[in-house]
């Protein structure tokens, strides 16, 4: 047993349980109390305590990938993602681990692994309100010089996309797990009145370049994943997306967890009440991405 089972272990121990997707309705509430009675006495100067204790301020677990908790936490802007756990008991081990074990006998350095749901609500999220959009400096150049063949779809290529995040992250893994992509893949294909799972793709002569994974609520759209193959390819992605996003009726842009390179699309740094804020202003219908494929060169009229 290695610090990651550890850690992943007393995630899942001390999270909250998110068994039922009515919970949601008051999340907030409920990590806040659940963090206070089991993270308030970890110790800050012990790294492994203290990444806990931020973790499950942020994030809730669930046994199940629930379809339905999970297209709740999306309506309501959260996060489902998921983890890997080393299992320790007998009873979570699944029917076919007990084949192995009966047709090959226990093993000594045998492990066995299971993946969880979890819900993150950030604790400070990088949020693009569209009066602040800032795009590359280089993006006029870019589309009308190597870019400007290049094309741009939504939900042409969802599968691709996912196969290209896959192998991006091979070596490092990914939140992305089987359980998880099967529940976004149904989404993606019977969205509702209030969310959708979506793609995003950057084409060029017929192959696909560049590209993410996000879900619309409402009308805000926020970004998962996304991958490139080519130098420069995903900041115009990245650009051209806020560009049609200010353009088209959206009311902000999502970032999810802070990273550096964000705040170059002139990301905002938003507690909880602020994210709060910035829900309220949703309407009550949801956007759809529109199915032609756009030229790149068309976003200059935005620039």
């Amino acid at each position: 047993m290695d610090i990651d089972d550890i850690f992943t272990m007393m995630i899942y121990d001390n999270a909250l349980k998110i068994k039922e997707a009515g919970q949601l309705d008051n999340f907030r509430e409920l990590l806040e109390d659940n963090f206070m009675y089991n993270c308030f006495l970890f110790n800050e100067k012990k790294p492994l305590e203290y990444g806990v204790k931020n973790t499950v301020f942020d994030e809730a677990v669930s046994d199940d990938f629930d379809e339905g908790i999970i297209r709740k936490a999306l309506e309501l802007g959260y996060y489902p993602m998921s983890m890997k756990k080393r299992i320790t008991h007998i009873y979570e081990l699944k029917e076919k681990d007990f084949a192995e074990i009966s047709s090959a006998g226990k093993k000594e350095d045998a492990e066995y692994f299971r993946n969880f749901m979890t819900i993150k609500y950030h604790s400070k999220k990088l949020i693009v309100p569209f009066e602040k959009l800032h795009v590359s400096k280089k993006l006029k150049g870019w589309l009308t010089g190597k870019f400007k063949d290049y094309t741009l779809t939504f939900n042409k290529a969802y599968d691709q996309c996912i196969e290209k995040l896959l192998d991006s992250y091979k070596e490092e893994g990914t939140w992305l797990t089987e359980e998880l992509l099967e529940k976004y893949k149904a989404i993606h294909e019977n969205p509702d009145d209030k969310v959708s799972v979506d793609s995003v793709e950057i084409w060029h002569d017929g192959k696909l370049v560049a590209g993410e994974i996000g879900f619309t609520t409402h009308n805000a759209y926020a970004s998962l994943s996304g991958f490139h193959t080519e130098d420069d390819v995903g900041t115009v992605q990245m650009c051209v997306l806020g560009l049609f996003l200010k353009n088209n009726s959206y009311a902000y842009w999502d970032l999810g967890m802070e990273l550096d390179y964000k705040y170059r699309y002139g990301a905002e740094a938003c507690d909880r009440n602020r994210q709060e804020e910035f829900y309220a202003t949703l309407g009550k219908s949801k956007l759809s991405f529109p199915k032609e494929e756009i030229k790149l060169s068309d976003f200059l009229k935005y620039i």
